[in-house]
């Protein structure tokens, strides 16, 4: 067997991957930092209400411009590279916090190396994909071999790159910043006129169907499992915008669907004739991810979910709501779309600058 030309290197031997840590519900509680993961990693904020007090090790650590690796998950949805943004929490298990350690790489650069290779990773998540999660581990990254240009070529490429991605990641934060200005006119209503309600009197969980990738034909339509965005179709089963709750792996997470969706079989979707953006910040508020109802597998147990208390402003004041934060979450939704398009641009010039077949100036 031929030796590898010296100027190959290991990818795993360019950085530190340090794992995250497996939380335990016992561990959460109402105030602290928050757990980050995977479906936070991809919007780059924390999604849900997960908190712990308690103190664990430094490593686990998490702060806004971290490098984020998802190691496990949906091979085609999860799987990939991703810079925190969020605020300062604590890392979950299925995700590496990566951090550039050789002089041979710029640090920006190997985040688009790493993007460059996503496809790659994609492979081999698919051929261990097992319960509908892939993965790629240490050894995966161990056994891959990259060329590395010149660091004045780096620089260059990763400007170009970077120029594409700072302006998606502008676009995201400032959608994260209208979201938190409407989750704000949901706490001013709640807090104002209002009454306790039962949840099941006010709306209904309704069982998502089953879907398996290989049934899913591309398509337009989101498809939503318990721990969010899992694939497309081009069959919705619900017309958007709705709320999506997971029932079976992520208990009790709560994802928000713009447009048309197909919630599968792992996940409730919401049935309501209260505003569907109340009534998402309203799930949100009541703990269902606290909910395990199956130590085996974890479950969320309807009739318990549907028994939980929230509050219901006065048809005033939900109005109020709705003329406040449907144009600040519209707006948001407008500029998420805007940042997937900027996305997919530098993803379409990411291999050609990466790969030589465009080259950048000198002047860069």
């Amino acid at each position: 067997m031929s030796e590898l030309p010296p100027e190959t290197v290991s990818l795993y031997s360019l950085a530190t991957w340090t794992n995250g840590l497996a939380f335990r519900s016992i561990d959460f509680s109402d105030s602290g930092s928050p757990v980050v993961k995977i479906s936070e990693v991809k919007k780059g904020i924390s999604g849900q209400t997960k908190f712990t007090d308690s103190e664990f090790d430094a490593k686990y650590r998490i702060r806004a411009g971290d490098m984020i690796f998802c190691w496990s998950g949906q091979p085609e949805t999860s799987i990939g590279t991703y810079y925190w943004r969020g605020p300062d929490g604590w890392l979950n298990q299925h995700l590496f916090r990566v951090e550039p350690r050789s002089a041979a790489v710029i640090n920006k650069y190997f985040y688009f190396l790493l993007n460059s290779l996503n496809p790659r990773f994609v492979e081999i998540a698919r051929n261990k994909q097992t319960t509908g999660l892939g993965h790629v581990t240490k050894r995966d990254l161990q056994a891959l071999r990259v060329r590395l240009p010149p660091l004045d070529k780096q620089r260059r490429i990763a400007g170009v790159l970077g120029a594409l991605d700072d302006l998606a990641i502008a676009d995201a934060t400032l959608a994260c910043k209208l979201r938190g200005a409407a989750q704000c006119a949901y706490i001013a209503q709640v807090s104002g006129e209002s009454e306790s309600r039962i949840l099941g009197d006010v709306l209904e969980l309704r069982y998502g169907r089953s879907l398996p990738a290989s049934a899913r034909r591309p398509g337009s339509v989101t498809v939503f499992g318990s721990a969010g965005e899992v694939g497309v179709h081009d069959t919705a089963l619900v017309a958007g915008p709705g709320v999506v709750v997971g029932r079976k792996g992520s208990v009790g997470t709560v994802h928000w669907a713009s447009g048309d969706f197909f919630p599968i079989d792992t996940t409730f979707y919401v049935q309501s004739e209260l505003p569907t953006l109340f009534v998402y910040f309203a799930l949100r508020q009541v703990g269902l991810e606290r909910m395990n109802s199956d130590s085996a597998v974890p479950g969320l147990n309807r009739s318990h979910a549907l028994s939980r208390m929230i509050r219901v402003p006065t048809q005033d004041n939900l109005r109020k709501f709705e003329e406040q934060s449907t144009p600040l979450w519209e707006a948001a939704d407008d500029l998420d779309a805007e940042a997937s398009q900027l996305r997919a641009a530098r993803d379409k010039l990411l291999p050609l600058l990466m790969s030589g077949r465009v080259r950048v100036g000198e002047e860069m």
